[in-house]
């Protein structure tokens, strides 16, 4: 299983439903060629930015790939706990 990543600080909606479609189909199969041919990886998760978890979670929905979100001040984690706390309560919520 693979998880598939983007976690750029100019991460815009249209970059995670992009990434979330690859992985739904992670291998394009070549025309007339049987899918059993190219077995593809199966993508256990695609990983956000806690803001950007609803977007992936419609993009994905019904698919069986899960969403998975940085949180604690991702990725320096140098900040107060309470606000690192406060992060991982929004993006469980998300």
């Amino acid at each position: 299983m693979l998880d598939l990543t983007t976690l750029e600080g100019k991460d815009t909606p249209e970059k995670v439903r992009a990434l979330c479609r690859k992985a739904i189909q992670p291998v394009d199969i070549p025309a007339g060629r049987p899918a059993l041919e190219w077995p593809a990886p199966h993508v256990a998760a695609v990983c956000v930015y806690p803001m950007l978890v609803p977007t992936a979670k419609d993009a994905l929905a019904g698919s069986g790939v899960n969403v998975a979100a940085v949180a604690t001040g991702f990725p320096s984690g140098q900040y107060p706990l309470d606000i690192r706390l406060r992060d991982c309560v929004d993006a469980i919520a998300a």
